[in-house]
């Protein structure tokens, strides 16, 4: 059975001014997985280890032995650092989902019933830098990539997609005058990265060195 309605627990976006990239996901993790409350804090996850690889040379330093039982200001510390490492490295995060119903708890996608999406075209409008965007999921049926697409079609924007022999899917659509790459990429979740990592950190690398 369906929990009542989630609405996104923290920060809608976190988006510097000076960003180029704007990361998305689907959703958070269940509260009891969250090592913090901010993006990616399941500490099975591997997105900010990927991050941390792409930009090797960043001042910024990570934490990445992160527990749910951290004390709240080792928590805080751990948020800090990783608003720090965005700003550093120009860019943004956020999700695809805002409020959505979860099927018996379970933190998967396709155990999600979305009820709302986030207003991404209008973060696209507001941050005229993003010229790239990174979708943290592939899967045609249940994933950022899914979830994105759907939205796009939902709000009349046109978009051009392709797939490559790898099933990698590169995109690009219009915002006012620019055009916006899309890269939809393999899961930086213990189910997705665990398969091969390395492929992981050269699609991340990709995207960003373009």
């Amino acid at each position: 059975q369906f929990t009542r309605a989630e609405i996104h627990p923290f920060e809608f976006k976190y988006i510097p001014e000076e960003a180029s990239h704007l990361i998305i996901g689907s959703f958070p993790t269940t509260l009891d997985k969250m090592a913090f409350n901010f993006y990616y804090p399941n500490s099975n996850n591997k997105f900010w280890k990927i991050m941390s690889q792409v930009f090797s040379e960043s001042r910024v330093r990570l934490n990445l032995k992160v527990s749910k039982n951290d004390l709240p200001e080792v928590k805080e510390i751990n948020i800090h650092q990783r608003k720090l490492f965005c700003r550093e490295n120009k860019f943004g995060l956020t999700d695809m989902i805002s409020k959505c119903f979860r099927f018996k708890g379970n933190s998967k996608d396709e155990f999600l019933l979305v009820q709302e999406y986030m207003p991404i075209l209008d973060f696209l409008t507001e941050y005229k830098g993003i010229n790239t965007i990174i979708l943290t999921g592939n899967s045609p049926a249940t994933s950022a990539h899914h979830h994105f697409y759907q939205y796009l079609v939902m709000n009349k924007q046109t978009f051009d997609i392709r797939s490559n022999a790898n099933n990698n899917y590169y995109g690009e659509t219009k915002i006012e005058n620019r055009i916006v790459k899309i890269y939809s990429h393999n899961s930086t979740s213990s189910r997705g990265s665990n398969k091969n990592e390395g492929r992981l950190l050269d699609q991340y690398k990709e995207a960003f060195r373009n």
